[in-house]
């Protein structure tokens, strides 16, 4: 996978939020080329920023949820995570990707807003 916008639904938990434009929304559904904010209003995906947390911001309570060692995880979180430990990063709003989309830009750390 390359970003979020390649699996958008797996976002839409109510766990994180987006950026279009000036305003914040929290992701709670999906459709096709687009992010549901709420009710029947929809963003389109290339005019949204994923905000999120990256890896390297969870609690020492979140990294005892991890089935796998922290470390190894925030490593390299794409080769590292199984199924149970890319659903648990996803329950708790943390980006399970490329940790350098922070930096890209491509998602905007939630602790820098």
């Amino acid at each position: 996978m390359k970003t979020w916008k390649d699996v958008p639904h797996l976002f839409a938990n109510g766990k994180f939020q987006f950026k279009y434009m000036n305003s914040i929304q929290t992701l709670h559904g999906y459709y096709k080329n687009s992010c549901l904010a709420w009710g029947v209003i929809a963003f389109a995906i290339e005019d949204c920023k994923l905000i999120a947390r990256p890896i390297s911001d969870m609690s020492d309570d979140e990294k005892k949820g991890l089935h796998w060692d922290y470390d190894r995880v925030i490593n390299d979180p794409e080769e590292n995570l199984d199924i149970f430990n890319f659903t648990y990063l996803l329950s708790i709003g943390v980006y399970p990707f490329d940790q350098s989309h922070f930096k890209t830009g491509t998602v905007i750390d939630i602790n820098t807003l």
